[in-house]
């Protein structure tokens, strides 16, 4: 399994507004570069956001968990992998623009797909390490293009000082990631 978490990356969504005095803001910002109109738009982004603000922990425990092979720390997990993701779906069905609702409901059931992914390293023991690692990896990459959406929007619409701020959480959990799937930290 270790081939499996050496070889695919963290996934890092940065929360909006990243603790900003003018995180409503940021999040309307955030909403109309996705496609999002009005005030109702930006506070379903903010919810999706708090929702799906775990996600790259819950990865790294999972991560964590398959290094350590241990298989229980790995399910629980993906289950809560599995529940952010449908949390956040439902939250991102919520948003009035057809443009938002949908970048968001893909970019949760990515975060399912990475689960089912994860799912399957459990339910197939006798998969070899390629296969393996294609299925993450290729869940993870579709989950990614949101990501890498979300951020570019993010940091389009946040100042200076706080771009530098989310730039070092990417780096931070980046590092755990590495550390994790390592066998360490």
């Amino acid at each position: 399994m270790r081939a499996l978490i050496v070889l695919t990356a963290c996934l890092a969504l940065v929360a909006g507004g990243c603790g900003s005095s003018d995180g409503d803001e940021i999040d309307r910002k955030i909403s109309d570069r996705l496609g999002g109109q009005g005030e109702q738009d930006a506070q379903v982004l903010g919810e999706f956001t708090q929702a799906m603000g775990p996600m790259a922990e819950i990865d790294i425990e999972i991560v964590k968990a398959f290094t350590a092979e241990d298989v229980a720390a790995a399910q629980k997990g993906i289950d809560r992998l599995q529940r952010t993701g449908t949390k956040a779906r439902a939250v991102g069905e919520k948003a009035e623009s057809t443009e938002l609702r949908e970048f968001l409901t893909k970019y949760a059931e990515g975060a399912g797909g990475v689960a089912d992914a994860y799912q399957r390293v459990i339910d197939r023991p006798n998969a070899t390490e390629d296969e393996i690692v294609e299925d993450v990896t290729s869940a993870k990459r579709e989950l990614q293009r949101h990501d890498a959406r979300y951020n570019e929007a993010l940091r389009a619409a946040l100042p200076p000082d706080e771009r530098k701020k989310a730039d070092e959480h990417l780096r931070k959990m980046q590092k755990q990631f590495g550390e994790a799937s390592s066998g360490g930290g």
